[in-house]
């Protein structure tokens, strides 16, 4: 519960630390959102293809996007953990040939 005090900033009031709420809230994020997918090997996500290459992450985008808009990769989205949590990140791999 919070109050706020004429001339102060948010309050905490409780027994709960800042820490101890925020790794409350973290745990209760992880269990209530989506499962995460295992992303089979064919697919690479920016940054494993940055590092792949070793250039920067946004630079890999780049060149992932480039292959994506001339049609030469397709692009999914898989959900997967991240330093922030479980996100969907587009992830690409070569188109294969018409059967």
């Amino acid at each position: 519960m919070t109050a706020r005090a004429p001339d102060q900033r948010t309050i905490v009031v409780g027994s709960q630390s800042a820490e101890a709420m925020r790794a409350e809230w973290l745990s209760f994020r992880v269990k209530t959102s989506a499962p995460v997918e295992v992303v089979p090997p064919e697919w690479i996500s920016p940054t494993a293809y940055g590092e792949l290459r070793g250039i920067s992450t946004p630079a890999a985008g780049a060149q992932l996007r480039g292959g994506y808009a001339a049609g030469q990769l397709e692009r999914r989205s898989f959900r997967v953990e991240t330093g922030q949590g479980v996100r969907a990140v587009f992830h690409y791999r070569h188109k294969r040939p018409p059967a």
